[in-house]
């Protein structure tokens, strides 16, 4: 039978577990806003709550007030703590009938919205201090880009290196480009970086299926993510078309910005994106930026995504007329059979199953 636990509390159904996780996160809240080893805003987090007996659902909450009672307590020797603890019992034998008469409902909507309000805001504090977090790794991630290390230099687990690894049983690959060795003995998943002058468009490119959609470099839960190559991609033997994904975050941050080659004015200031496998330098010029869906069942259907290799010329020259047929704009830049391209795509909320996406063609 599968064990429920939180906090050293167990349940016995999983419903009441969530309930228990969900004490526990308002619990790690209150702790984050207050100094709550002070015996004094103890005490009047304890008041408060009592007040809300609604606030914890759980075991977990009980313990937590406790807790907080314990705290509170250590400096009050000289004070009546009876006075408290009867309060506590008096709160616990209200019933729901109680709370819902017709004096106390518009109080008890209140105290719902204000609970409701707290956890948005705890939500969106949490989400900012994760971004600005994300937002750091990366700028410390651009900075180490450039940087020479010496092989044997780092000693980290899963790292390749001559103190762990014979040269015979390294797997045989091109050279490393130097300014990349560094990302990538920290992170072997490392297979590029994608880059637009004077745009937010900075960020390594990771290859491992969709593991980096919501996780950062280390690994880590990261609702920003990262962008990643599509799996079918080869950087080895470099593919005709790679085929990079990322999300649209509503801040802006990483590819919210490709949105902007909506309009032709953005595209004469940014023709170019640059894109560096660990292996070669790449500078690519846009020649298309459109919006399609991926349901098949939608009339703005569009397979952009399969494209990966071609040994047709004609197969190829088909898709980039297909690509012109959803282009916002033209651009007077039609690839020819041979040119290796390269494809942004990021998700477009004003079609079911939307993508936007933004092609270029390898010029350097």
């Amino acid at each position: 039978m599968e064990e429920w636990k939180v906090a050293g509390v167990s349940f016995d159904s999983e419903e009441e577990y969530k309930k228990g996780l969900q004490d526990e996160r308002k619990i790690k809240t209150l702790k984050s806003r207050a100094d709550l080893k002070n015996p004094k805003q103890a005490e009047k987090l304890y008041r408060l709550l009592l007040e809300k007996p609604q606030m914890f659902q759980t075991q977990v909450g009980e313990d937590f007030l406790s807790e907080l009672l314990a705290t509170s307590i250590e400096t009050k020797k000289g004070e009546d703590i009876d006075e408290i603890l009867e309060q506590k019992e008096e709160k616990k034998k209200r019933t729901i009938r109680d709370v819902l008469t017709v004096g106390n409902l518009i109080n008890f909507f209140i105290i719902l919205l204000l609970i409701a309000a707290a956890v948005c805001l705890s939500i969106y504090i949490i989400n900012t201090i994760k971004g600005y977090k994300s937002k750091k790794e990366l700028q410390e991630m651009t900075e180490i880009v450039g940087v020479t290390i010496e092989e044997g230099e780092i000693d980290l687990p899963g790292i390749f290196t001559s103190k762990d690894t014979n040269e015979a049983d390294r797997p045989q690959m091109p050279e490393i480009l130097e300014k990349y060795k560094n990302l990538y003995y920290i992170n072997s998943d490392f297979v590029g970086w994608i880059k637009s002058e004077n745009t937010v468009l900075n960020y390594p490119v990771m290859q491992n299926g969709t593991y980096y959609l919501y996780r950062n470099f280390k690994g880590e839960d990261d609702n920003y993510g990262l962008p990643f190559l599509d799996y079918r991609c080869d950087i080895k033997e470099p593919s005709m078309n790679y085929i990079i994904h990322g999300h649209n975050m509503r801040s802006g941050d990483m590819f919210a910005e490709i949105l902007k080659y909506r309009n032709n004015s953005y595209y004469v200031k940014h023709k170019k994106i640059f894109f560096d496998t660990i292996f070669e330098t790449g500078t690519y010029e846009v020649f298309a930026a459109f919006k399609v869906s991926v349901n098949k069942k939608s009339k703005e259907y569009f397979d952009y995504y399969d494209f990966i290799d071609t040994d047709s010329e004609s197969e190829f020259n088909n898709f980039i007329y297909n690509i012109k047929q959803h282009d916002f704009y033209e651009t007077n830049i039609w690839p020819s059979y041979g040119d290796r391209l390269l494809t942004l795509s990021t998700c477009e909320y004003s079609v079911e199953d939307g993508r936007f996406v933004v092609m270029a063609r390898k010029i350097e």
